[in-house]
């Protein structure tokens, strides 16, 4: 279990997600799980592969810095609560995210033109495809898979799936990667719904199918807007566990079909 929050400092050069402490912990636990365990699960607050980071939510937000310049002009309120314009500050957040390039590259400064949804930045900031989060995303993503295989036969790796919430509907991901290849489960539950009617739009809370870094692949397979919980089976087979995932939710009867005496 990882706090992706209590220790983030997006202006520390390094780990400035984990940092070092946790880093030395992660390493520390992959590398002397015992051969007998079977599945490892890897739990994060917001899910670990999740958003497009070359997607709408990380090209509008991913690069705004207007609580930030809040907070060095005193204001308060629009530090903690930037406030959000409507659909007519569109065309100048899109013009934003290509002006504040050459303008980065000019002045290392952002130019944060038009207001729309910038309420929301915080939420983009806190997303594992952020651009101060990605180094550690492929980081653990690849860790994780290497310790499929820590003190086990080649033949036997383990059952592996990655659990989060805090973003306030349910989802279920296929995560692959080349190196070291392996497939594994991602499931995000949460009993907190925001999100009222349609599913939300894609790149906005999640993405279908995207590279989350070189060689390593999310594919969307479940989207639960009702509130919900997670259901995770892990079968001992002796030769890697097998798992299985769920989203139980109201209608929803077959999530529940897992055995819940066997664990209690």
């Amino acid at each position: 279990m990882l706090d992706s929050r209590g220790e983030r400092d997006v202006f520390r050069a390094e780990l400035p997600i984990l940092g070092p402490v946790q880093w030395q912990f992660i390493e520390q636990v992959f590398a002397n799980l015992a051969p007998e365990v079977e599945a490892l699960a890897v739990v994060t607050a917001t899910p670990l592969a999740s958003i497009d980071p070359e997607g709408a939510t990380m090209k509008l937000m991913g690069d705004r810095t207007d609580d930030i310049e809040a907070f060095r002009r005193g204001d308060e309120k629009n530090a903690l609560e930037p406030d959000s314009g409507g659909g007519k500050q569109f065309p100048l957040a899109v013009a934003n995210v290509h002006l504040s390039r050459l303008s980065s590259a000019i002045t290392g400064n952002q130019l944060n033109l038009g207001n729309f949804k910038i309420g929301n930045i915080d939420e983009a900031r806190d997303q594992w495809s952020h651009k101060f989060s990605r180094p550690e995303q492929a980081r653990l993503l690849r860790a994780a898979g290497k310790a499929r295989l820590s003190n086990r036969t080649p033949g036997a790796p383990r059952g592996l799936v990655f659990v989060s919430g805090d973003i306030h509907l349910g989802a279920r991901f296929d995560v692959s990667c080349e190196d070291p290849p392996y497939r594994a489960l991602s499931i995000t539950a949460s009993g907190i719904n925001t999100i009222h009617g349609a599913p939300p739009t894609v790149d906005v809370l999640l993405s279908r199918d995207f590279e989350v870094a070189d060689g390593i692949r999310s594919v969307l397979k479940e989207v639960v807007t009702n509130f919900n919980f997670a259901v995770v089976e892990v079968i001992p087979t002796g030769r890697g566990a097998e798992i299985q995932t769920a989203i139980a939710h109201k209608g929803a009867s077959y999530a529940l079909g897992v055995d819940f005496g066997l664990y209690l």
